[in-house]
């Protein structure tokens, strides 16, 4: 779990990844979902969207970050970390 100002992030550890479940968040317009990668069930993929709207939404606008962590508990530790540092992004924007 990681924490800046108001903003706490921690994202379902390793069992809820592994059986395919996707997860989302949001803090006022700073959304983000975490869901397996199933082309390669040796990661996950985190998406960061910026707006407020829809994942797909915002994804067919070319608006969402990915990135890619091991499909482990230090994988998530990571995705948090990801998360944390682009939510930073976001509120000094």
């Amino acid at each position: 779990m990681l924490t800046s100002g108001d903003f706490t992030i921690k994202l379902p550890r390793f069992d809820y990844v592994v059986q395919h479940n996707d997860y989302s968040g949001s803090f006022g317009a700073f959304r983000y979902k975490m869901y397996p990668d199933k082309k390669d069930e040796d990661n996950i993929i985190v998406a960061a969207v910026y707006r407020d709207r829809c994942y797909e939404l915002e994804k067919e606008e070319g608006r969402v970050e990915e990135a890619q962590f091991p499909y482990s508990d230090e994988g998530v530790d990571q995705a948090e970390e990801w998360i944390m540092e682009k939510y930073k992004a976001f509120a000094a924007s």
